[in-house]
């Protein structure tokens, strides 16, 4: 366990050594605020009132809502693990001060999970939404608010998810498709 917190102290310091800077300090906050989960909420909603978009809608809200509820109910009440900012209290956070458990990172996975659906919908917007998502992920290490395996596990979590409701998603556009024939 020691490698692993020895690792993740290392990166955390890297990144702040190596990007810390006041440009970073005001678009860091704003990027992890965005997508905490917001931006693919709205985007999700929003596509349920378009009609040929609907199953993209339900497809992005049901890997977001899976994602939160196995990430924030299931996984964090186990591992409960602190904050990097609690365990090196020099740190001074650029944010308010998370609540709940640092492993895994839920804005990473729910980044990740409601990205994978855009490819779904169009390429260059899946590419975006990626793009997107690792800069979340970045946000939440730079703001010292998750270890590197958090996000790391975060998005691996994502990706699984965002993919699940992909192939269920498939599955229900070929059914639809027999069915009206």
């Amino acid at each position: 366990m020691e490698t692993i917190y020895n690792f993740d102290f290392t990166v955390l310091d890297g990144i702040q050594n190596i990007f810390g800077c006041g440009f970073l300090d005001f678009l860091m906050p704003l990027i992890s605020l965005i997508g905490g989960g917001y931006i693919w909420a709205v985007t999700g909603l929003a596509l349920l009132f378009i009609k040929r978009q609907r199953i993209n809608g339900i497809t992005i809200l049901s890997a977001l809502v899976v994602t939160v509820l196995v990430t924030e109910f299931l996984i964090k009440p186990v591992f409960m693990r602190e904050r990097p900012f609690i365990q090196n209290d020099d740190f001074i956070l650029l944010v308010k001060e998370p609540f709940g458990s640092s492993f895994p990172s839920a804005h990473t996975s729910t980044s990740f999970a409601s990205s994978i659906p855009f490819f779904r919908i169009n390429r260059k917007i899946g590419i975006s939404a990626v793009v997107f998502a690792f800069l979340v992920a970045f946000s939440r290490l730079y703001l010292y608010v998750h270890f590197p395996t958090d996000v790391i596990t975060g998005a691996f979590i994502g990706i699984i998810f965002g993919f699940l409701s992909v192939i269920v998603a498939d599955k229900i556009r070929t059914r639809k498709a027999v069915n009206e024939f």
